[in-house]
């Protein structure tokens, strides 16, 4: 019997470094690959980040904001702290901005392991971490940095501690602060975070699982850490001015807070449109986070999901009801967002998996169809995997998100100190790629930036520095420095053009 359980131990440890082997290995080249190209969002929270670490204010010039202002609407702030360190090492470039959420991802599937093993049995445990480690969804968002994916990893290791308070109690401590932390990682959580900590510690005080001692020492720690937030919140809902906390700034956003928008309700048509397209279909139309067909946690995956959603529900185990809870806080933002993308909603797809492993798990009950199912799964994520290197995807991700726009302006940056350089605007908020690539200085940006005229829900610029956001004086031969487009090259000019893969930058004399 011992000899027994050793050997299940021991296969228990094999299969956990296989999969997390597996999860690395399927994320890994991605990160160093994707060097080529650089979301504006990226460049946004990575250039902040710079600042808040070199000079103590972002680009707004706001020191230590719990929320970042970004592009007039917000951006939460979260995220560039925990890149603070990497850049500090690394320097501002596209792997220190997205290695946070790597580290956070491959983290929360060892996370998701333990769950479940300490609420059902190493076996779902596997099941789970399996799903994950190879889940679209979760390959993807791993492989580029936009702050609001750190939250559902954040959300998992909060669920853990919680998890395992309910045999060592003080462990709720940390759940609750980092369910507070939550709070600073996307707007998402303002509603979903809340909605899963009331039901959880009804649940628990119900059932007497955790001393009342240790649920009002979390709740004290819980409340204090986001007090911040929460002022954050209740200033940018009635427009009230910013307030400052020695170097800590709860600002007022400069445009329309995205807070508003969260509030958005659908109204009956669109929800289910949401929930069929979302959850069924499980293709949102946006290619950082969706490789169509796979979906986010494979086609294959619902009627595994819907089958462990019914098991759980079922149970007579109290504490599975943690995992539903979880499902439900999710579910919930479909009656809150009107606009639904996976982004918005991605605390959802963690339960979704436990779910579906929870299924899987009750229907593999012999060789055979656990065979079965272990070689569909086999070939859905082989066949995203060689999609998602690809040629042909990689290429869309480069020609799309400004492949070499950087090089060219580092390049043209360097060739003149004080000569007027005009940058495309046919790339989304161009101003940021040039404010991350050059490193430039906040207070010089601040002291020279001069904003279009008009109210929109972002702050749109025209001009900093030396720096213009406008090619028009390229077709009427103006002298100057452009940045533009290769295909809006005149070939036949007699103008000086260092071509680069996208991108050239052409000096009229």
């Amino acid at each position: 019997m011992v000899n027994r359980i050793k050997a299940v131990t021991k296969n228990t440890k094999f299969l956990f470094c296989a999969i997390m082997f597996i999860a690395i290995s399927l994320r890994i080249f991605k990160l160093f690959s994707n060097s080529a190209w650089l979301n504006q969002d990226e460049a946004s929270i990575g250039y902040d980040a710079f600042a808040l670490l070199n000079y103590g204010i972002d680009r707004n010039g706001t020191s230590f904001p719990v929320h970042l202002i970004a592009w007039g609407s917000g951006q939460n702030a979260l995220y560039a702290y925990l890149s603070m360190p990497f850049i500090a090492i690394f320097g501002l470039c596209s792997f220190s901005v997205r290695i946070v959420n790597f580290i956070a991802v491959i983290g929360s599937i060892a996370a998701v392991y333990h769950i479940c093993r300490d609420l059902f049995d190493k076996k779902v445990g596997l099941i789970a971490m399996a799903l994950t480690a190879i889940s679209p969804w979760s390959v993807m968002i791993s492989t580029w940095g936009l702050e609001s994916n750190v939250f559902p990893s954040l959300f998992v290791f909060a669920l853990l501690f919680l998890v395992k308070a309910l045999k060592k109690p003080y462990k709720i401590c940390f759940s609750a602060a980092i369910f507070s932390l939550c709070l600073y990682s996307y707007g998402s959580a303002y509603v979903a975070v809340p909605v899963f900590l009331l039901l959880s510690v009804i649940f628990i005080i119900k059932n007497k699982l955790i001393p009342i001692k240790w649920i009002s020492i979390a709740f004290a720690i819980f409340v204090i850490m986001s007090i911040p937030i929460g002022l954050f919140i209740i200033i940018n809902k009635f427009g009230l001015n910013s307030i400052h906390l020695g170097p800590i700034t709860i600002p007022s956003m400069a445009q329309n807070s995205r807070i508003n928008a969260l509030m958005d309700i659908p109204n009956p048509a669109k929800l289910i449109f949401n929930l069929i397209y979302i959850c069924v279909l499980q293709d949102d139309k946006t290619f950082l986070n969706n490789v169509t067909p796979f979906g986010w946690v494979y086609i294959i995956s619902v009627p595994f999901c819907i089958l462990g959603f019914f098991e759980t529900v079922k149970s007579k185990v109290r504490t599975h009801k943690l995992i539903l809870f979880a499902f439900i806080s999710a579910a919930i933002l479909f009656l809150f967002l009107n606009y639904i993308n996976s982004n918005r909603i991605n605390c959802i797809f963690i339960p979704v998996i436990i779910f579906t492993a929870i299924g899987i798990n009750s229907v593999a009950t012999n060789k055979k169809t656990a065979l079965a199912i272990l070689c569909s799964y086999v070939i859905f994520c082989s066949a995203f995997t060689i999609k998602f290197y690809s040629n042909s995807y990689t290429n869309s991700q480069n020609s799309n998100l400004y492949e070499s726009l950087g090089t060219a302006i580092k390049y043209a940056d360097s060739i003149t100190e004080d000569q007027t350089i005009y940058v495309t605007n046919d790339v989304t908020m161009p101003y940021i790629y040039v404010l991350f690539y050059t490193k430039e200085n906040p207070h010089e940006y601040i002291n020279t930036v001069k904003f279009e005229e008009g109210r929109s829900d972002f702050l749109q610029v025209e001009s900093f520095g030396k720096w213009e956001f406008n090619t028009e004086g390229y077709k009427e031969n103006k002298p100057g420095i452009y940045i533009i487009e290769n295909e809006k090259i005149d070939a036949e000019s007699n103008n000086n053009i260092v071509k680069f893969k996208n991108y050239s930058v052409v000096t009229i004399e």
